[in-house]
């Protein structure tokens, strides 16, 4: 028999993760960069695996981009583009975002506003 796995909460793991009050605050604050730690190893596993995979005609690049697009290209092609009716409860917020050069690439916080994948040394 495969083995089996199931999803546990966060919080299961690390148990100051949910906390809500200043008292442990140092406690979730650790637990927190514990789980951004954990979560970027996952994820940089999930898109090496699919790019090697589709690389070896494993996986379609249809199935490839579904393992690499971010989260909020997922939430938009869900919530907008899966959506009956994305009129009556889509907002959408664009934003300029300033002072975000070329150092952006060695700016480990930047990742969450920009992309910051480097193609061809560029």
């Amino acid at each position: 028999m495969p083995p089996v796995y199931v999803l546990q909460p966060v919080n299961t793991l690390l148990p100051n993760f949910l906390v809500r009050t200043d008292r442990r605050q140092a406690e979730k604050d650790a637990d927190v960069a514990k789980w951004n730690q954990i979560s970027n190893l996952l994820e940089t596993s999930i898109h090496k695996a699919a790019i090697s995979a589709c690389g070896k005609g494993r996986l379609s690049k249809e199935r490839k981009h579904f393992y690499t697009m971010s989260v909020t290209e997922h939430e938009v092609q869900t919530g907008i583009f899966g959506s009956d009716a994305p009129q009556r409860h889509c907002l959408v917020f664009v934003r300029e975002m300033h002072g975000l050069g070329k150092d952006v690439y060695s700016d480990a916080m930047a990742t969450r506003y920009k992309d910051t994948v480097v193609v061809d040394g560029q």
